[in-house]
């Protein structure tokens, strides 16, 4: 295992003309302006199934869409998208079960250090779960603001620190000590695991 760099991709999604770092909810009107958690939800669905399959699956732009837009109506989430964790396991866990399967979550509870955020995704990527993080408005603005991502890694290039990040369809890496200097009304991160039942 490299000790820079630890990462399980967010699923491939092939479009007509591209292949995407997992979804994005610029696709589709019905999620373009508070579907962020869909997106996440669907982005570890196709990880986490991936995961328990023996070969690593392409989904379709089309498939992913369709399954996203299935998602919303139990996920609910509302004019600025939806804002709590244990709220998007809630129902991101019943959407499951009526497919046969169970969420598990692993909440980060301990200071937000790079230490501790190293351990705890390093832990749960180790363990094949994934990882949620959510922060609302942001000082400095960012990509994080007010938006939940699928952290998918972390890498150390030059002596520093990023999380890898699955959003609007794109890798990303993006510091670990922006984040750690982020002001923030609020901020979470979880690891979520999908077993069959």
């Amino acid at each position: 295992m490299n000790p820079k760099k630890m990462e399980i991709p967010a699923p491939v999604v092939k479009g007509a003309s591209s292949e995407f770092y997992g979804g994005d909810q610029n696709w589709s009107d019905k999620l373009r302006y508070n579907g962020c958690a869909v997106i996440l939800a669907s982005n570890i669905f196709y990880t986490q199934t991936n995961n328990l399959s023996e070969s690593r699956k392409v989904v379709d732009q089309s498939e992913f869409l369709t399954f996203a837009e299935e998602l919303k109506d139990i996920l609910r989430p509302g004019i600025f998208g939806l804002p709590f964790m244990t709220l998007f396991a809630k129902r991101f866990g019943k959407f499951l079960k009526n497919r046969g399967m169970t969420l598990r979550s692993e909440p980060f509870v301990q200071p937000w250090t790079q230490e501790n955020i190293e351990t705890f995704i390093r832990t749960t990527l180790e363990k094949k779960g994934s990882v949620a993080m959510l922060h609302w408005h942001c000082i400095p603005k960012s990509i994080l603001s007010g938006h939940w991502v699928m952290v998918t890694g972390i890498e150390e290039k030059s002596g520093e620190k990023y999380f890898i990040i699955s959003t609007w369809g794109m890798r990303i890496l993006f510091p670990m000590e922006k984040v750690l200097r982020t002001k923030t009304l609020h901020r979470a991160m979880r690891g979520f695991f999908i077993e069959w039942e």
